[in-house]
């Protein structure tokens, strides 16, 4: 009995996890809370790009591509941004995100461009991970900008910590840059050492990214708020539904009894 009762409990948890994590993937984890220019986006299975818009939300699968003097910001339900610059090619691979816990589970590819990456911290469970054609790299709590040209992908962190390892290559070789450091990835090669970058230099950075958008259009806040409705309106919605291979109880008819 005893043994039985372990086995639905741990049906029903994994049931649990199963739906909270595969939420984001259909539902969306994302919304673009600014844009600026000529900007294009293909949903996930579709071969057809459409002009992207304010609030659109975002899911897993979905590409992202900019044009000339063009950007894009994309606000997830646990507060993490990621900005994208001109002409820039990028792919949600993966989103898992639970809007009860925050837990967050995030892949993403950069084949081309630039972005810079506010992701918030959260627990173990968590994991936000960028990939380029020569490099991957890992965050929990990071402020940093990837720029991809040709067969260089080069990473720098304006605070917290990033994991940085080559894709390429016989042999992997992974680094930790600290804040305000610096690493190039050229080809199969494995990153460069740490590059202390002056100050003026970052500012120079950061002005860059605060200029691309002259406008926002929702403040973080807002959209993470938007998502996390979004979100919750879809898990309610799904509770009500029956489990599939299962029908709906019918209630039983009252019998009304006729007057004599």
């Amino acid at each position: 009995m005893g043994k039985r009762i372990s086995e639905c409990f741990l049906t029903a948890v994994l049931f649990t996890s199963l739906t909270a994590y595969s939420l984001a993937a259909d539902a969306g984890g994302g919304i673009i809370s600014a844009i600026q220019g000529d900007v294009k986006m293909k949903k996930a299975g579709d071969t057809k790009w459409e002009n992207a818009a304010l609030e659109t939300i975002v899911k897993e699968g979905d590409t992202i591509k900019t044009g000339q003097d063009s950007s894009v910001k994309i606000v997830f339900n646990d507060g993490s941004v990621v900005h994208y610059g001109a002409l820039t090619f990028c792919e949600i691979k993966k989103m898992e995100t639970d809007e009860t816990s925050d837990i967050r589970k995030i892949y993403m590819s950069l084949t081309e461009g630039s972005a810079r990456l506010q992701v918030e911290k959260h627990g173990s469970e968590s994991s936000f991970e960028i990939e380029t054609p020569t490099a991957l790299c890992g965050v929990r709590g990071t402020d940093f900008e990837v720029e991809v040209e040709g067969d260089v992908s080069t990473v720098t962190v304006f605070d917290g910590e990033v994991d940085v390892e080559n894709r390429l290559g016989k042999i992997r070789k992974k680094i930790r840059l600290a804040k305000e450091h610096s690493s190039k990835i050229r080809g199969e090669n494995a990153p460069t050492t740490p590059l202390k970058i002056k100050k003026e230099i970052l500012k120079q950075k950061l002005d860059r990214w605060s200029k691309k958008l002259q406008k926002e259009g929702l403040t973080r806040d807002e959209a993470v708020a938007k998502v996390k409705a979004r979100l919750n309106k879809i898990r309610k919605d799904r509770a009500k539904q029956p489990e599939k291979g299962k029908t709906p109880e019918k209630k039983p008819k009252q019998k009304i009894r006729k007057r004599k």
